[in-house]
C-alpha cells in the first residue's frame, strides 16, 4: 500500500446476460491521485437457478474484454473457475487498482442464459496517493494552492546580471 487510508465504501452493480450468453461491465476508472484496494468481491446469479463463471480483471483501458474462449486472461485478478450460482473472495491481500485503471467484470459459461441478471458487490478501500495534501489544514491547502497560481501573467522579466537585482 503506497498511500494513506482515505475512506472505505461498498458498491453494487447489476449486469444482464446477452444472447452469447455473457455479461460484462466496467467499473471505474480509479480517480487520479487515488488507488483502490478491493477487499471483498461477491457475485450472485439472480434467482439461484443458473450458474456462471465470474472473472474480475484490472486493465489500463476501458475497452471490453474478448470472449472467454479467446481472452488470454491478461489482468485477471480472480475467477471462481467452476461455474456457480454465487461466490465471493475476501481472503488474502486485497486486489490493487491503480489510478486510471478499470475493473472489468465478465460473467459467462456455466448454465447462464440470455436475460439472467447478475449482481456484483464490492467493498473498496480508497487510499490517497499523495498523503501530504490530506494531512494539511484547510489554511495550508489554501496557501499551497495560492503558491501555484500564476502571478504576473504576461509580464516579462529580464534575467539577473551581476549589477542588477532580479525582480
Amino acid at each position: 500500500m503506497q498511500g494513506i487510508f482515505h475512506h472505505r465504501y461498498k458498491d453494487s452493480i447489476a449486469l444482464v446476460a446477452d444472447a452469447t450468453p455473457a455479461a460484462q461491465k466496467l467499473y471505474g476508472p480509479c480517480p487520479m491521485g487515488y488507488e483502490w484496494y478491493i477487499e471483498v468481491v461477491s457475485f450472485a446469479v439472480v434467482g439461484n437457478t443458473h450458474t456462471a463463471i465470474f472473472d474480475l480483471a484490472v486493465t489500463p483501458d476501458g475497452g471490453t474484454l474478448p470472449a472467454e474462449a479467446t481472452w488470454d486472461h491478461a489482468g485477471l485478478l480472480w475467477s471462481n473457475v467452476t461455474a456457480a450460482v454465487k461466490g465471493s473472495e475476501n481472503t488474502g491481500p486485497p486486489f490493487f487498482v491503480d489510478e486510471g485503471e478499470f475493473v472489468h467484470i465478465l460473467v459467462a459459461g456455466g448454465t447462464l442464459a440470455q436475460g439472467d441478471g447478475i449482481t456484483v458487490n464490492f467493498q473498496i478501500r480508497v487510499d490517497e496517493k499523495s498523503p501530504i495534501y490530506g494531512l494539511m489544514t484547510p489554511e495550508e491547502r489554501a496557501e499551497l494552492a495560492a503558491a501555484h497560481e500564476r502571478e504576473g501573467f504576461g509580464q516579462v522579466t529580464l534575467p539577473a546580471t551581476a549589477s542588477e537585482r532580479a525582480v
